[in-house]
């Protein structure tokens, strides 16, 4: 039995996040949390003081929450925008996964990348826009109901992007 540990530290700096089927979406985050998941308990019948409890009968996630660069022509905050009008109009939402890669400060995989089922945008941010004279980079939140997530794994050759477009 193989019982080798990992003692290397998951970088907490570097996510893409992807979103297939919407002009192949590409998200620079810059912050991130993978969102609470709460199973809940059950309580059982007792023929004592004690209470026994049970694990839950379902799991309910938070929302996911994210806040992204901007690009330079808002190609990425208008496609979210507009996908969230899209789904104002119609009777049925237009979900998709979203993908959240995790990468080193090399930009490369990490092994971890985590698919977010039936997504879509719920909330989308303000953007500041100032003439303060400072150049900083745009950065807007986006919150995105999903049913739920699981953890996948790919190899970079299977990613649709490479190095050089998130640079």
């Amino acid at each position: 039995m193989n019982t080798a540990a990992t003692l290397n530290n998951m970088s907490s700096v570097n996510w893409i996040a992807t979103i297939p089927g919407l002009e192949e979406l590409v998200l620079k985050l810059t912050k991130f949390q993978l969102p609470e998941v709460n199973a809940g308990a059950t309580a059982l019948g007792n023929r004592t003081d004690l209470i026994l409890q049970a694990g839950g009968d379902h799991i309910q996630f938070d929302n996911l929450s994210v806040e992204f660069l901007v690009d330079e022509n808002l190609r990425n905050y208008i496609r979210l925008y507009k996908w969230m009008r899209s789904n104002t109009q119609r009777a049925i939402d237009v979900n998709t996964s979203i993908f959240v890669h995790f990468t080193g400060n090399d930009k490369r995989f990490q092994g971890v990348e985590v698919e977010f089922y039936e997504a879509f945008p719920i909330t989308l941010s303000a953007l500041d826009l100032d003439t303060d004279g400072n150049e900083t980079d745009m950065h807007c939140n986006a919150t995105f109901a999903y049913t739920a997530f699981d953890f996948v794994g790919q190899t970079d050759r299977d990613k649709p992007w490479s190095t050089e477009t998130i640079k």
